[in-house]
């Protein structure tokens, strides 16, 4: 019998399938996704260290998101009695000043829908299965900070007031979905401050202090750029401007 890598097949697939989609960065183009992570010296090293790979596991686990994003999207051209689809993947950007320089932050909403007359921005999040099968979502009382910002951004941008952040666990494909005013979050501090402080990082040159030990290595151990990131004296990539 011939045995046949089939993981092999795979992640050579996933491989190839992220040099397509790979994308040469300028320091004065950011994305909300990115600008949501928690540590800044990661973001940094996003535009610095471009070469270095994300591990195959990696891969997988964002591939599962995008097919779970793209299938919660799909169903949402078949719901017509519960909501008006407006647009998918709605490109939205906004552009700020800092020290004069002209940065621009560009998103894509996941959907924009529209119920009695009046429009919400929706952002899907998938997440890992849970060990509790009576309740996949029992710690997941709000929702997390980081989508809470990206969502933010996109309601302000496009001037819509209303959204939901739906989560989607990836075993079972249930559903568990938050509400989000503009006005309840008012003092939320925006994703802009975070790009501008970013950018000023990327144009001199300097690096940003490690920030995520307190988190006990939780984000550093999925981070590509953890082996990379203990040299505070890198050798880095110049990015266009």
């Amino acid at each position: 019998m011939v045995l046949i890598n089939f993981d092999k097949v795979i992640d050579d697939y996933l491989s190839s399938e992220r040099k397509r989609a790979h994308r040469k960065r300028k320091i004065s183009v950011f994305y909300p996704s990115e600008l949501t992570f928690p540590c800044l010296r990661g973001q940094y090293l996003r535009y610095t260290q471009p070469e270095v790979p994300v591990s195959a596991k990696t891969r997988r686990i964002f591939k599962i998101g995008t097919i779970i994003h793209d299938f919660i999207q799909d169903s949402f051209k078949k719901a017509n009695n519960e909501f008006s689809l407006l647009s998918l993947e709605t490109s939205i950007r906004g552009s700020y000043r800092v020290s004069g320089d002209l940065i621009w932050i560009r998103g894509r909403a996941d959907a924009i829908i529209e119920r009695d007359s009046e429009e919400y921005i929706i952002e899907i999040k998938s997440i890992a299965p849970q060990p509790y099968k009576d309740d996949v979502f029992r710690f997941l009382n709000e929702p997390k900070e980081s989508h809470l910002k990206q969502i933010l951004w996109y309601m302000q941008s496009a001037n819509i007031k209303k959204g939901f952040i739906i989560y989607v666990e990836k075993i079972g494909v249930e559903t568990k979905t938050f509400p989000v005013t503009l006005d309840d979050y008012s003092s939320q501090q925006s994703i802009t401050e975070t790009a501008k402080k970013l950018y000023r990082h990327l144009k001199t040159g300097t690096i940003p202090p490690r920030e995520v030990y307190h988190w006990n290595n939780h984000i550093c151990q999925y981070c590509q750029y953890s082996e990379v990131c203990e040299n505070d004296n890198l050798v880095t990539y110049e990015p266009e401007n």
